[in-house]
């Protein structure tokens, strides 16, 4: 549970290692509440990772590739408008979003699977160092949790 889902500015930022996948969509990170009320959601998709929104309309990121067995570093940071992939530390993909209003229904969130769904859309394999902030990070600030790991210095 979440006191509240900040709409306008967050990062998330965990490393991820997939294993097999047997389903077409594996979440890592979803705070879906109910169909057209998802705030964020990070996905695997056909061996590609993606950042994704349901509302006012789908908004996704183009998928950047994900080797199976391996430590990979995923970021997702949403900036007013904007909401950008990182990949290890490096720029993955960018969507814009239009503004979802001052409203979502989320109120919570899960890691590896969807909240609220119990399809198959689980994610399988070990997240480690999860973090959601309230506050978009920078380009430069992903670089440095890619790089030296998370700073709680960085909270807001």
């Amino acid at each position: 549970k979440v006191p509240y889902f900040p709409l306008d500015a967050f990062t998330f930022t965990a490393w991820v290692n997939p294993g097999d996948q047997p389903y077409g969509l594996a979440q890592i990170f979803s705070a879906w509440a109910k169909g057209g009320d998802d705030p964020l959601r990070v996905v695997i998709d056909g061996g590609q990772v993606f950042v994704r929104v349901e509302g006012q309309g789908n908004f996704g990121s183009g998928g950047v590739p994900i080797e199976k067995g391996q430590w990979t570093h995923v970021a997702a940071v949403k900036s007013g408008g904007s909401l950008i992939l990182y990949v290890n530390g490096e720029k993955g993909g960018e969507v814009g979003i239009p503004s979802m209003g001052r409203h979502t229904s989320a109120s919570d969130f899960a890691l590896g699977a969807n909240p609220h769904h119990t399809g198959p859309e689980f994610y399988r394999g070990s997240i480690d160092d999860f973090a959601f902030y309230g506050k978009a990070f920078s380009a430069d600030e992903v670089k440095k949790v890619f790089e030296e790991g998370l700073d709680l210095s960085l909270a807001p």
